[in-house]
């Protein structure tokens, strides 16, 4: 209805081959998707063949237009340009936009070249800074949350004015059983999703959260650290 193609990605194209490659692509090759990865680096690039012998590795200059050309770059469902250069995995993004790859993963280092680019310039940023910190955050939350309603994930969105968090929910939650309708829910809070049994339920005023539910929330609102927040007091 969005107008979003959700068609099953069967090919991937990596520009680096660092650590994230390294495991990203294990993950990939384990998901029976087609990997092609280009490095610069000729040492590097015989590495990575022999340890993944089921991927196809060359040994280019991945930011080479006609080298692109060559590996059928403009085949392929996505491109994930994650070198250790935020300008080139810029550049090649801008590119692989152009020909029409349908799904496009940007590595970016330096958080300004996020907010100069905007979020939705591409279709993923990924920040390593950003989600260490995001990580960390989460984790200090949960500890700090004597009554284990976990934080399972923490994202922080639109330059950090919106908190997206998942909450495992425990026995002693005061929503549990009880209709959302019936809730007085805080102001610019949304919960999006709860997630049961592996089941994502998009919630409908009937419906209740019960122990064991993941519930996954959007709200502004800071320091947010148990699921008991949603409501007003």
């Amino acid at each position: 209805a969005l107008g979003k193609d959700r068609r099953k990605i069967k090919s991937a194209f990596i520009i680096g081959a660092g650590i994230i490659t390294h495991y990203l692509a294990q993950e990939l090759l384990k998901d029976k998707i087609t990997v092609k990865i280009v490095e610069m680096n000729p040492e590097k690039a015989n590495k990575f063949s022999e340890y993944l012998p089921n991927a196809t590795i060359i040994n280019a200059d991945g930011s080479n237009e006609e080298v692109l050309k060559e590996e059928n770059f403009q085949n392929y469902d996505s491109c994930i340009s994650i070198t250790g250069i935020d300008e080139i995995n810029m550049f090649i993004s801008i590119y692989a936009k152009k020909i029409g790859i349908k799904k496009i993963i940007t590595k970016l280092n330096k958080l300004s070249f996020v907010d100069i680019l905007g979020e939705n310039s591409f279709q993923s940023i990924i920040t390593p800074k950003k989600i260490v910190a995001d990580n960390i955050v989460r984790v200090v939350r949960s500890i700090a949350n004597k009554k284990k309603n976990l934080i399972e994930n923490f994202y922080r969105l639109e330059n950090n004015t919106v908190e997206a968090i998942e909450i495992l929910v425990n026995s002693d939650s005061k929503i549990n059983n009880i209709p959302l309708k019936d809730l007085k829910i805080k102001k610019n809070l949304i919960i999006a999703y709860i997630v049961r049994n592996n089941v994502a339920i998009f919630p409908k005023g009937t419906d209740v959260i019960k122990e064991g539910d993941r519930v996954i929330i959007i709200t502004t609102e800071s320091f947010f650290d148990d699921i008991n927040n949603i409501i007003e007091e």
